[in-house]
Order: C-alpha cells, then sequence, then structure tokens
C-alpha cells in the first residue's frame, strides 16, 4: 500500500516566508547596491591616464543633449 504524503498548511506559509524574505532581500541588496557600485566603488569609471586634471574655478562649456529636446517652461 502506498501513502500520500500532505504538506500542512503551516509547511506552506514557511515556505512563502521564506521565499518573501529572499526576494525583498534581494531587492534590498540591489537598490543599496547599486549607488555604492556607480558612485562609490573602485570598479566605475577610470579617466584615461593622458587625460590633464580638471582646474576648479574654470567656465567650461557643457552641451546636454536632453535638455534641448523639449521645451522648459
Amino acid at each position: 500500500m502506498s501513502r500520500v504524503l500532505t504538506r500542512s498548511r503551516d509547511d506552506h506559509t514557511g515556505r512563502r516566508l521564506v521565499h518573501a524574505s529572499l526576494v525583498l532581500g534581494s531587492g534590498a541588496v540591489l537598490l543599496a547596491g547599486w549607488p555604492w557600485l556607480s558612485l562609490l566603488s573602485p570598479w566605475g569609471y577610470v579617466p584615461p591616464a593622458d587625460r590633464p586634471p580638471i582646474e576648479s574655478g574654470v567656465t567650461s562649456q557643457v552641451f546636454v543633449y536632453g535638455t534641448l529636446r523639449w521645451r522648459w517652461r
């Protein structure tokens, strides 16, 4: 005779809680990791060695494409 294994309601609730905590924890790590990666990590942008340093107090002309696509109000 074969036995049918069934899971209790508590077992499903526990699995859902584990899955929800894994999803939320992964989201929190990604949410906190993105600013660190883009702003503070050593693996971000590295300027070329032959580029002169940027001087402070000097006015520069900068063209920003997105600002010219729509009319400012």
